[in-house]
């Protein structure tokens, strides 16, 4: 029987019952406009517990979106089987202190800078232990050696000596650097000798491993749970890093959006993951972790999450592996680099320059020659094209989104573009094919423009003390092409930032460049919502690709009897 429907006997399933009828008899139409229509690929039998439970986290508060995925069609047994071992932190290393340098970056996404293996999927086996095992070490290999091994979970969970299995475990570098059963030896198993197979299969060897640590660590905190600042520390130093958080029904039904739902478990943790970047934003807790789940890629945002810094004990154990078993990729050298200016033409020459990398994780080819790096900012969303001309040599060009040939993104043979470039800094890098040298002159614009969506309250009108709300809310379209279809929510909010409960969602087809549409707005509240805020949320399901995305909401101030300006934030 599936989870779903044995939950239906449950008391979680009982209660958001209760909450669909109290909210439709309010006036709410569960999932109206779109949400209803994420669940539609759902089976029939998960279709109304997702409605509920997004209908939960709207009056909440809670900014993420649930969606189905085959995870959900299991018992949480087999999704989160990390058991924590009595007094590990006795025996543990911990190292790394709490405060990171004041110079680590507000981002940092080990996917664009090459050092990311993809997405798998346990099965309904509890070994998700196994996978954040292995992650760290694999991205230490694509990162440093530029290939992708495939290693195998496999082997940790049929090889090991510690009772682990398909019914729980916990982090096993130990066989990937120094521990291995009587007549084998240690290190990391290909997935191709020791294939996975969801279950607690016979462990034959011996093996060959190819892939040895040669140390592995906790991030500094022996009460569980690293500084946010250490555990950046330890992704940025040594890629990404194995960790545990505490799930449920919440973090197994994420399909998109920021997670910020504390979960209960029995015990401190649950659930074995990776983290392979953050980024430090303006919101809850400062910022999110990018989390790598073993789910398969149908789960969350192509099999991650984004989650809060200290959401559900995320980060609880952090841990982070080392490894030397091959030359690590020689770095790009922009303690030079120059800003380039965009639609401006300037002269350039490579021969003074020096040689640090051969090969662009783009590309594949062999270049050998000096390089000159370059940085451009992009203000406005749209394609980056970055040409050169008056060439004397063979001479390409990388569009990179760090000082890392591992983070290359587009390139080509005197002109590279790339489409839909998002606003930010981008690295450039003029490389010498063959040990070429000479003079060029190079170019940069941003050719493609984007729309872009906002709103502001132009009346808010309140009567019958407060209980019955109108107003117009301008939607418009500032940017230089049309928007597609796209959905604005409309909340009462306590402060004017949160999201108390949804009031309306409203769909459009479509926004013309320049143009805008006056959106009226009712609703009758069963109490007085004077001095709170009606907080408008334009693109709200994140449809369209804007130039902007910073200027999606309008907050307008509530008084009673009175016709008011609303303010735009």
């Amino acid at each position: 029987m599936k989870r779903a429907q044995k939950a239906k006997k449950g008391s979680v399933l009982a209660f958001l019952a209760v909450l669909v009828m109290v909210a439709t008899g309010a006036g709410l139409a569960l999932a109206q406009e779109g949400d209803g229509s994420l669940q539609m690929s759902a089976p029939p039998e998960f279709r109304s517990y997702l409605n509920a439970l997004q209908q939960e986290l709207d009056l909440g508060g809670h900014g993420f979106k649930v969606k189905y995925s085959p995870a959900m069609d299991r018992p949480l047994k087999h999704l989160a089987g990390l058991v924590v071992p009595k007094n590990w932190r006795q025996k543990a290393n911990f190292a790394l202190g709490a405060t990171a340098p004041a110079d680590l970056p507000a981002s940092y996404d080990w996917r664009a800078h090459g050092g990311v293996t993809a997405v798998k999927d346990q099965g309904s086996c509890g070994s998700c232990w196994a996978f954040a095992t292995v992650a760290p070490l694999e991205s230490q290999i694509k990162a440093k050696c530029g290939t992708e091994e495939n290693l195998s979970e496999q082997y940790l969970v049929s090889c090991n000596l510690n009772g682990w299995g398909c019914s729980g475990g916990w982090f096993a570098h130990d066989y990937h650097l120094s521990l291995a059963r009587s007549g084998d030896e240690p290190g990391a198993v290909l997935e191709s000798i020791f294939p996975y197979v969801a279950a607690n299969a016979t462990c034959q060897g011996p093996y060959d491993h190819p892939n040895q640590l040669i140390s592995w660590s906790y991030v500094a905190s022996s009460y569980g749970v690293p500084t946010a600042a250490a555990i950046k520390q330890a992704i940025y130093d040594y890629g990404p890093v194995a960790a545990a958080v505490c799930v449920g029904s919440h973090f197994t039904s994420y399909g998109s959006g920021i997670y910020d739902y504390n979960e209960s478990c029995s015990g401190d943790v649950n659930h074995a993951i990776t983290l392979v970047g953050w980024v430090d934003d303006p919101g809850p807790d400062n910022g999110y972790w990018i989390l790598k789940n073993s789910w398969a890629p149908s789960w969350g945002e192509q099999g991650y999450m984004r989650i809060r810094y200290g959401v559900s004990k995320v980060g609880y154990a952090a841990n982070y592996v080392e490894y030397t078993g091959c030359a690590e990729r020689p770095r790009l050298d922009c303690s030079t680099a120059a800003s380039l200016p965009l639609d401006t033409l300037s002269a350039g020459n490579n021969s003074a320059a020096v040689s640090k990398v051969s090969t662009y994780s783009c590309s594949g080819r062999s270049e050998s020659g000096p390089e000159v790096a370059y940085t451009v900012n992009v203000a406005t969303a749209g394609d980056l094209n970055v040409s050169l001309s008056g060439l004397n040599a063979d001479l390409d060009v990388f569009i990179l989104s760090a000082c890392d040939a591992g983070a290359c993104l587009a390139w080509g043979e005197t002109s590279a573009t790339l489409a839909n470039a998002q606003p930010g800094t981008y690295t450039i890098v003029v490389e010498g094919n063959g040990e070429a040298i000479g003079d060029y002159s190079i170019k940069a614009t941003v050719s493609k423009k984007l729309p872009d969506l906002t709103g502001q309250w132009t009346s808010i009108t309140s009567s019958s003390g407060g209980k019955k709300i109108s107003g117009t809310l301008k939607v418009s379209n500032l940017g230089a092409v049309s928007a597609g279809a796209f959905r604005v929510e409309i909340w009462q909010s306590n402060t004017g930032a949160d999201k108390a409960k949804l009031l309306q969602s409203y769909s459009f087809s479509s926004l013309a460049a320049g143009k805008y549409t006056n959106l009226s707005f009712s609703y009758n509240a069963s109490a007085s919502l004077a001095n709170k805020y009606l907080l408008a949320v334009v693109d709200s399901a994140g449809q369209v690709v804007e130039s902007r995305e910073d200027n999606n909401q309008a907050k307008g101030l509530i008084l009673g009897q009175v016709k008011r300006k609303g303010l735009v934030e």
